[in-house]
């Protein structure tokens, strides 16, 4: 009688170096399909914060990843925030392998209005009434993915093998591409939010 197939275990890997170039690859899938499907925007502002997020993580680390941990009131451990990870891409006496990161006034902005008015009211979601002007989160994506190439370009301790830069490299020109496509002739506002 012959012996039973043995099932393959499956694994899913997560590196520091993979996660981030997981999340940059979402940015023009979703961003390919948002006009079709508007709701793909708030999937756009989650990969590109988080891709924003991981990458900054891999240029601050330095040799020592857990430097940039910290340990909450109860013993917990937890990655430093988004906002302060960032900072310290911007200042050299942290960034020891390379110039520190510089964003123009649109950048920081955008950055700020990515995290504050977009990916935490999508995490976070309260119940309203929320209409949101996507030429406003195209040009805000724009810088982001400004800001994303800089950092990418950051010499760091992470290992990023060459398979994974092209994906990088790809996944950036994919995500300008596609939103030049989403740019033509949509006018521009603002962004209104209003409770219920």
């Amino acid at each position: 009688m012959p012996m039973p197939r043995q099932r393959k275990q499956a694994w899913l890997q997560v590196t520091a170096e993979s996660n981030p170039v997981d999340y940059l690859e979402k940015i023009p899938l979703f961003l390919s399909s948002a006009s079709a499907n508007p709701f793909d925007w708030k999937w756009v502002t989650i990969a590109t914060h988080a891709a924003l997020y991981s990458f900054a993580v891999c240029a601050a680390q330095g040799t020592d990843p857990s430097i940039l941990v910290r340990k909450s009131k109860n013993g917990k451990e937890r990655l430093m925030s988004f906002s302060n990870v960032l900072q310290r891409c911007q200042n050299s006496a942290w960034m020891d392998t390379s110039s520190p990161l510089v964003l123009s006034p649109d950048e920081n902005r955008a950055i700020v209005d990515l995290q504050k008015t977009f990916r935490n009211n999508f995490v976070h979601f309260t119940p309203m009434y929320w209409s949101i002007h996507i030429p406003r989160m195209q040009t805000m994506v724009r810088h982001c993915l400004e800001v994303l190439d800089r950092l990418t370009q950051i010499p760091s301790y992470a290992h990023f093998t060459p398979t994974m830069r092209r994906r990088i490299r790809s996944s950036l020109s994919r995500s300008r591409r596609a939103l030049s496509l989403l740019d033509s002739n949509q006018p521009r506002g603002d962004q209104t939010m209003t409770g219920s």
